[in-house]
């Protein structure tokens, strides 16, 4: 197995801290400017950061990841994906443009070309075997279209 390359660690360590969405995890970013810093930082200054209850500073201070960090970048190694933080070069501009973009992108395949035309599809928490059909049916079509198909989970902000 490759080592958990060193960028992408506390990226994924802070990604992974139950109930801090997107816009909360920029947030800290603007604040501290990266994401070792925010781990540095005591209680009272998390939540000073918009978006950032008590109960998630804790989390943050405490180190408590929804899943292993190490565990998660296995299954991400596993399906020969690589993880895109939200200050690589190769992050598309147009998704920085929205209200909460994903500080972090799965992405399976080639680069995702800037001027591609993209799609998220979008649904339930908790789909049902024929939403979950239907999402991956729709994705393999639009994707073998090149167009490209942005996925986000639905959790935290």
């Amino acid at each position: 197995m490759k080592k958990f390359p060193d960028e992408i660690f506390p990226w994924m360590a802070l990604y992974l801290i139950p109930g801090l969405g997107n816009y909360a995890f920029k947030n800290l970013l603007e604040k501290f400017g990266n994401p070792e810093a925010v781990f540095e930082a005591g209680i009272s200054e998390l939540m000073e950061v918009e978006w950032v209850r008590k109960d998630i500073a804790q989390k943050i201070v405490n180190r408590e990841f929804a899943v292993d960090p190490e565990e998660e970048f296995r299954k991400v190694e596993k399906c020969n994906a690589r993880i895109i933080t939200y200050i690589d070069p190769s992050y598309p501009l147009l998704l920085k443009e929205i209200h909460s973009p994903p500080m972090l992108l799965y992405v399976n395949g080639k680069d995702i070309p800037v001027n591609q035309t993209y799609i998220a599809v979008v649904g339930s928490r908790n789909p049902s075997h024929y939403g979950l059909k239907v999402a991956e049916t729709l994705g393999e079509g639009l994707a073998m279209r090149r167009v490209g198909v942005v996925q986000r989970s639905g959790k935290g902000n």
